[in-house]
């Protein structure tokens, strides 16, 4: 159950009808405090099987979606080359957004939604749920409590096998930003970022796939301290995807941390196992609450952070030589 109340259905207008789409919907629609009121696809036919799955209307175009009646906010859920462009459109059309990772494509493009965002004073966030669920709440109070003292380590992965039989395009072309960079590897990067923020030193390497965009990378970030966060991510390997942090009175460990189930905690010799019910809920519960609340930031990941995020993501491709087309790296 979510910590937070939801009085009645929050109506929600949706851009994309993929696979995140409707597994995300699923869930939020099946607790009875979200509704899809309206859907937005480039595909006209999927748009409408969507739409039917869901008992909503799809339109034409994402003003029409965003606009129709009862929506109180927007939830993007298409490939990572669009969102720029539509978060943009939902600020100047004055609605509430919550746009899923990677947020945008670089950090130049974060900047403009701030300033844009700010200007509209309009509540725009990045869909990352892994920092609303409850057991990353925990790990992160203890860090910040200073329980586990001096972190020494932190290492995170999130790999998995796929091919283009079982996941769409967009997973490995450039030109929808492709690759296991910003489609995984932003989960284990966004998760160290929120407990050490921005790193001293980005060093890394990557695999690239036949398209031009990197398959699997491993990323080490050096903080102050001697501070050494090693991530990596892969969309042609599975890993254990989990994540382990040490410190001088412990260690954390954590399976499948980008959806947490269960933690392991191994403090001052006190042994303790942490569980909850991971799901995608208790950020679109979090989110509407905020946006009726008149917010304009999330407080789990405000832009700021999404901001270092993606700069450290342009690190990594930067020291790679990794680009993506121009039009989609534009300003």
């Amino acid at each position: 159950m979510s910590e937070v109340s939801i009085e009645r259905p929050f109506n929600w207008a949706v851009i994309g009808s993929g696979r995140i789409a409707d597994t995300v919907m699923k869930e939020c629609v099946k607790s009875g405090r979200h509704k899809v009121v309206s859907v937005y696809s480039r595909t006209v036919s999927r748009a409408e099987a969507y739409a039917r799955k869901f008992g909503a209307t799809a339109y034409g175009s994402l003003a029409e979606a965003a606009l129709a009646k009862g929506v109180e906010g927007v939830y993007i859920a298409t490939p990572h080359s669009a969102h720029y462009v539509e978060i943009l459109e939902c600020i100047a059309l004055g609605v509430p957004v919550l746009s899923e990772k990677a947020f945008t494509i670089n950090s130049r493009q974060v900047e403009e939604i701030i300033r844009r965002k700010d200007e509209a004073n309009i509540y725009v966030s990045e869909a990352m749920w892994t920092r609303y669920d409850p057991i990353t709440k925990r790990i992160k109070d203890i860090i910040v409590s200073g329980k586990l003292g001096e972190i020494k380590s932190f290492e995170a992965s999130f790999c998995y096998s796929m091919n283009l039989a079982n996941f769409p395009e967009r997973v490995v072309k450039p030109e929808y930003g492709g690759g296991a960079l910003l489609d995984v590897g932003v989960y284990p990067i966004s998760y160290a970022e929120m407990l050490f923020g921005m790193p001293e030193n980005i060093s890394a390497s990557m695999k690239i796939n036949k398209y031009g965009v990197d398959k699997s990378n491993k990323v080490v970030m050096q903080y102050g301290g001697g501070l050494r966060c090693s991530v990596a991510s892969a969309i042609d390997h599975f890993s254990t995807c989990s994540m382990t942090v040490k410190g001088t009175e412990g260690k954390i460990f954590v399976p499948l941390f980008y959806r947490p189930k269960t933690a392991f905690l191994n403090i001052g010799g006190k042994r303790e196992i942490i569980s909850s019910r991971a799901g995608y809920i208790h950020q679109f519960d979090k989110v509407a609450s905020d946006i009726r609340d008149g917010k304009t930031e999330s407080g789990e990941i405000p832009l700021c952070d999404s901001l270092k995020v993606m700069t450290i993501l342009d690190a990594v491709r930067d020291e790679c030589n990794l680009r993506y087309p121009a039009g989609i790296e534009s300003v």
